[in-house]
């Protein structure tokens, strides 16, 4: 009668025993681990010192919601890839809605893109408070200019250039803004690690004021000018980190740019072109320039050189109009 009496505690706690052994031979599906990377570009801007609160702001509240440490590289792992995405996406709206409802001095684009793929999952570009004007010629607005160089004035050319790196986004292109430069390029280190590193110009009317020619010295600074084809070569400013390493903190080889104004060219535009290939000669050439005419030597070096990634090079163009002597 005992055993009868147990019989059905026996029975279930077998039951529950066979389950338990039927469950744990199913395969546990891991979440997968996503990584991704943003960058937050000021466009334009009216007054430094405003530019100086609200990008650290806009910068902090995105860095807030998504639960990271840097902008550059972050993950999640909630999920399959898509509940990943999700998750970001849902983060980002939440900080998007939030600065949604305050105004804006300066012209911003945050975006996040995954960072395997490049693709574009979210981008969040207020409207400024004040009209900023499509021409810099106003001396008012600091504004990019167009990227087609047919829409460029004439008579506009960069005079000054300097680099800044710095351990947040904000940081480095405040460093840029406070002292009159627009912040002209992406991040140099974008994809990288390391420092964030922005190229920031001012611009001329006068052709005379006007950067001849710029050269990447690699490995060892020089300080002070140095002298090369006939021309004299100066640093250009630096703001923060490593003398403004074009690969700061990276690992990679350390490079600084210098300019000369010597020469008849007259500089209008500097940016960023990239390739996950090398480009060497006449690749290179078209690579760095959709019109072949007005090019610069030194953008053969790849600024991105032992630090990874893609290969990353800076691209300068020359007005048409020359210097007299």
């Amino acid at each position: 009668m005992k055993f009868l009496r147990y019989l059905p505690l026996l029975l279930l706690f077998g039951i529950i025993s066979l389950a338990s052994c039927s469950d744990s031979d199913d395969p546990v599906q891991e979440p997968t681990t996503t990584i991704y990377k943003a960058n937050l570009y000021l466009k334009s801007w009216h007054d430094s010192t405003k530019v100086a609160t609200e990008l650290p702001h806009i910068e902090d509240t995105f860095l807030k919601y998504l639960g990271a440490n840097t902008l550059k590289s972050f993950s999640i792992s909630e999920g399959s890839e898509g509940v990943n995405d999700a998750a970001v996406l849902r983060q980002c709206q939440l900080a998007a809605a939030v600065l949604d409802n305050e105004e804006y001095d300066g012209a911003y684009v945050f975006s996040v893109v995954k960072a395997e793929t490049n693709d574009t999952l979210f981008v969040f570009e207020p409207t400024p408070s004040n009209n900023l004007s499509d021409s810099p010629l106003d001396g008012m607005a600091h504004d990019v200019l167009p990227d087609d160089d047919n829409q460029r004035p004439v008579n506009y050319y960069i005079c000054d250039v300097a680099v800044s790196a710095a351990g947040s986004a904000s940081n480095a292109q405040v460093e840029l803004t406070n002292r009159g430069y627009s912040v002209v390029t992406s991040d140099l280190n974008d994809g990288v690690g390391g420092d964030y590193v922005y190229i920031g110009i001012k611009y001329s009317t006068n052709i005379y004021d006007a950067i001849s020619a710029f050269y990447i010295v690699v490995d060892s600074r020089i300080n002070g000018n140095f002298s090369k084809d006939g021309a004299t070569f100066s640093p250009v400013s630096t703001f923060g980190n490593n003398y403004g390493s074009l690969n700061s903190d990276t690992g990679g080889t350390d490079m600084w740019l210098y300019a000369t104004k010597d020469g008849k060219n007259a500089a209008t535009s500097i940016s960023i072109v990239e390739d996950k290939n090398r480009l060497q000669g006449e690749a290179l050439i078209k690579g760095l320039n959709r019109n072949l005419s007005n090019w610069d030597g030194y953008a053969g070096v790849d600024i991105n050189t032992n630090a990874g990634g893609k290969y990353r090079y800076l691209r300068v163009v020359f007005s048409d109009a020359k210097k007299a002597h």
